[in-house]
């Protein structure tokens, strides 16, 4: 399959390179074009013209300079920082907000991959094949999500064609290199009219980087749990991270019937990612963690926690002592076995289905409809041993209608539906024959998620204004796989043969038990409502000021109610809390925006409350034996509940100097915390089982992107030649949440020079981008690896056809 797809790649290239090469006639220079995001067909807005200030668009010339992966394509745009995971993963942070409350969407479409549920898994959309991404605000957002008050973001491809192409043949191909990781990427494209109505389009993508390139920096790391407890460290002098290796190959095949407005079409997509896990641990491979009481372990009386922990309740948490348990008795996984670097095999399979039908009976305007089919799976290995294994299946159908406009009103209404089938196991605990002990449970045991949305926006002009109102309810069921007849088993009445009274009064608990917890394996179901307000008001030429108001409510997902096992790349045991509440936010944002020949501006800010607001506590932060010390020590964390509130502001300010040069001066800035924490237990008396319970003091909320300020420098030199120069400080970080360090700031600077031209019908795009010129060592405190450098100077060379 990889080698066909390198053939199929070659074969699209060495097409547009015969094109190019066969191409006569006179240079000539290209106009500018302009693209915004209310141009795009295929967009979020099927309502006309999007009036929201902070809503952001960046087109296909601006992605292919980019990185591949969501979160670092993604950075450098305001207010949006990227969650890096080595050079094969990256999600966005957009405000403050990631991972389950950042929706992600492919052609206004759930993507369905696993990546919300650690940072080391991949977003699985191509920025670099994107025809356009938008994040989109504002009352909108429920037109896709209930839990994105920060924004959507919306990849828009060119998979399924909805335009025939000129001339029956369009194309694109990109080659770049990058010096800092020795990338060599590889893109192409072509879409082919088949008959007047029926176009194809083949398209791939081929990714190869070696570990990147940092300043000189000290790593450091321990041999085994001694030495960490010691704190006898290994010291590295590296320039490079090792394990930041990537690969990527991508295929996808479409085909659509086209008619004026009117498409149908399908498409199918094959992505393989094989990708390095930088800064590995391997002290805590093959252990579990003593996470449930002693009492609720060996009293009998909740046996059936023996085969499913994840039904505890919060009397059955090891407050005495939460560590992590490495025994090698009982431990079916061997620990001892040499160690290869670790790293994951992705697979996802992608059936599409998508149409547009204008005006296809009265009183309707536009019809929208897609269904997606998802096959995903991805094994952690370390060399050929398969550590983890994640599984996901997933499909999500949807349908748009628009009205026909009535006097100034406009609308959509829809309907959703989304069902995912995952699990996250290791395959070492789970061969037939062998029990899974209490001490290795798996990460996540086999859950189906369905959810059925109903959501609606209207649109309404007066005068300088337009108003919007948007809602959507969500309801959802998400179901455990549970074997009924082995928990029944498991809590049998102990024999009373000599009628005991303690036998008697512990057989009545038992039953109370079984009872009890026959009810909560039953689907967890729960419907949220959500509705916005927007106002945007054009109080003067060239301006426009909106207000949004929102309320938002996320349902807890399977991940956070039901997990129970090891998570190495966050180096913690996750236990869920089947007893979460729906997490409830209060939002607000305001936004202005000037634009006329020579100045222009916008500036937003914002505030979100939640309530119920959904985070990790660390049970041995002060109990057991093993307390927290660095980041190299194993946390134990429960998923727990506070209120919690985010603010900030971002913006930006140009001025057009002359015909050539435009200047601007940028910078964002984000805070949140966690408020009205629940008490935490800082101490247990084992004899009489009564914790200690202290009152926990509102801190930081982990991970807070640092603020950033920033100058650019845009140059028109020609119409066809173009370059950029930008600096920006990104600030010291200290206003850090527990277990966290302060992180040092950086200066950035980068260049980039373009040259755009066109050789008959084929039209070139030449480019060269500088980053990190200054060779700054950065260190990235809103990721998961807070401690180990980003890349260092780098060079980009590429060229873009499209024919």
């Amino acid at each position: 399959m990889l080698n066909k797809s390198k053939l199929f790649l070659a074969l699209i290239t060495l097409g547009a390179s015969k094109i190019l090469l066969a191409a006569e006639g006179p240079v000539t220079t290209l106009n500018t074009i302009v693209l915004t995001a209310q141009s795009d067909e295929l967009g979020s807005e099927l309502l006309g013209k999007s009036l929201n200030v902070s809503n952001q668009f960046i087109d296909t010339s601006k992605l292919k300079q980019r990185s591949t992966t969501l979160g670092d394509a993604l950075g450098a745009e305001l207010g949006i920082h990227s969650n890096q995971y080595g050079g094969g993963a990256s999600t966005p942070i957009i405000r403050g907000q990631e991972g389950k409350r950042i929706k992600v969407l492919q052609n206004n479409a759930d993507v369905l991959d696993m990546s919300n549920m650690s940072p080391d898994h991949a977003v699985t959309v191509e920025p670099s094949l994107a025809k356009s991404i938008e994040i989109i605000r504002g009352a909108s957002t429920l037109l896709y999500s209930s839990n994105s008050a920060a924004g959507v973001v919306n990849v828009i491809d060119y998979k399924i064609p909805t335009q025939m192409p000129q001339d029956g043949l369009e194309g694109n191909t990109t080659l770049r290199f990058n010096t800092g990781s020795n990338e060599k990427l590889t893109t192409a494209g072509v879409t082919v009219g088949l008959s007047p109505h029926v176009a194809l389009r083949a398209e791939g993508l081929y990714r190869n980087a070696g570990n990147y390139k940092t300043p000189h920096y000290q790593s450091s790391s321990y041999n085994s749990l001694e030495d960490l407890e010691n704190q006898n460290s290994i010291y590295k002098n590296l320039k490079y991270l090792p394990e930041s290796w990537a690969e990527s190959r991508v295929g996808t095949l479409g085909l659509s019937w086209i008619d004026d407005n009117t498409y149908l079409g399908v498409s199918y997509t094959h992505r393989h990612d094989e990708y390095g896990l930088p800064a590995h641990s391997h002290l805590y491979e093959g252990c579990g963690a003593s996470a449930i009481g002693i009492d609720s372990r060996i009293s009998g009386l909740k046996n059936y926690l023996l085969y499913y922990p994840q039904l505890m309740d919060e009397q059955d948490i090891n407050y005495i002592n939460p560590r992590p348990d490495c025994h090698q008795h009982n431990h079916i996984h061997e620990t001892n076995f040499s160690h290869n670097a670790p790293y994951i095999d992705l697979n996802t399979r992608r059936y599409d289905v998508r149409g547009e039908f204008t005006q296809p009976f009265t009183g309707i305007d536009k019809i929208r409809t897609s269904l997606s089919y998802i096959d995903y799976f991805h094994n952690e290995l370390e060399g050929d041993k398969i550590t983890n294994f994640f599984k996901n299946t997933g499909k999500v159908g949807r349908i748009e209608l628009s009205h026909q406009p009535l006097g100034e009103l406009t609308g959509i209404l829809g309907l959703q539906y989304l069902e995912q089938d995952n699990s996250a196991l290791s395959p070492v605990h789970s061969q037939e024959g062998h029990t899974t002990y209490l001490d290795n449970q798996q990460l996540l045991n086999r859950n189906v998620t369905k959810n059925f949305s109903v959501f609606g926006l209207e649109k309404y002009n007066w005068n300088d204004f337009t108003f919007e109102l948007g809602a959507r309810i969500e309801k959802q069921k998400v179901s455990m796989d549970y074997d009924i007849e082995k928990i029944k088993d498991s809590m049998k009445p102990w024999p009373n043969k000599y009628n005991s009274p303690y036998v008697e009064k512990n057989n009545k608990i038992r039953a109370q038990n079984l009872k009890s917890i026959l009810e909560a394996v039953q689907p967890n179901k729960e419907t949220a409502f959500s509705y916005a307000g927007t106002v945007h008001w054009r109080f003067a030429p060239n301006y426009i000021l909106s207000l949004t108001g929102t309320h938002q409510e996320r349902l807890p997902n399977a991940q956070e109610m039901y997990t129970h096992g090891m998570h190495l790349a966050t180096n913690s045991f996750e236990i869920g809390n089947r007893f979460l509440r729906k997490e409830k936010s209060n939002n607000l944002e305001i936004s202005l925006a000037y634009k006329d020949d020579l100045l222009d501006y916008q500036i937003s800010t914002y505030y979100y409350d939640f309530d119920n607001y959904i985070y990790l506590q660390t049970l041995n932060e002060v109990l057991g034996t093993t307390k927290v010390r660095d980041q190299h020590t194993l946390r134990i964390n429960h998923y727990s509940q506070s209120a919690a509130n985010f603010y900030g502001l971002e913006g930006n300010i140009g001025y057009q100097f002359n015909s050539v040069y435009h200047g601007s001066l940028f910078g964002d800035y984000v805070k949140g915390r966690l408020t009205n924490l629940p008490d935490a237990v800082i101490a247990y008396d084992i004899w009489n089982r009564e914790p200690t319970l202290a009152p926990q003091k509102d801190r930081y909320t982990p991970r807070l992107p640092p603020a950033r300020l920033g100058t650019r420098l845009k140059a028109d030199f020609d119409e066809s030649l173009k370059g950029e120069i930008e600096y920006y400080r990104v600030f010291k970080q200290d206003n850090i949440s527990k277990f966290e360090q302060v992180t040092s700031g950086y200066n950035m600077l980068n260049m980039t020079l373009a040259y755009k031209n066109k050789l008959s019908h084929t039209e070139y795009d030449l480019f060269f981008k500088a980053n990190n010129l200054l060779d700054q060592k950065v260190y990235a405190h809103e990721t998961f690896l807070p401690y180990i450098p980003q890349i260092g100077r780098n060079f980009s060379l590429g060229l873009n056809l499209n024919f």
